[in-house]
């Protein structure tokens, strides 16, 4: 089922690597961009990037300052 979740998330543009990310972001309300490295296995060079980008496109929003937490939109 993740699998296939991830397969419907890359339709409207997401990398695989944004789709494990925003999965995991939704199973929780908020979290750490460390705490979404480890608990999707995305890369953690990947991770920031990748948060950085879906924050710019309005997928997530990034609330406080440090540490940054996200959420998804």
């Amino acid at each position: 089922m993740y699998t296939e979740l991830i397969g419907k998330l890359k339709k409207p543009g997401f990398t695989e690597n944004e789709a494990k990310i925003y999965l995991g972001l939704l199973s929780t309300s908020k979290a750490t961009a460390r705490e979404i490295h480890e608990n999707t296995h995305a890369p953690r060079t990947k991770t920031y990037a990748r948060l950085k980008r879906m924050s710019k496109k309005n997928y997530v929003e990034v609330i406080g300052e440090t540490p940054a937490y996200l959420r998804c939109i």
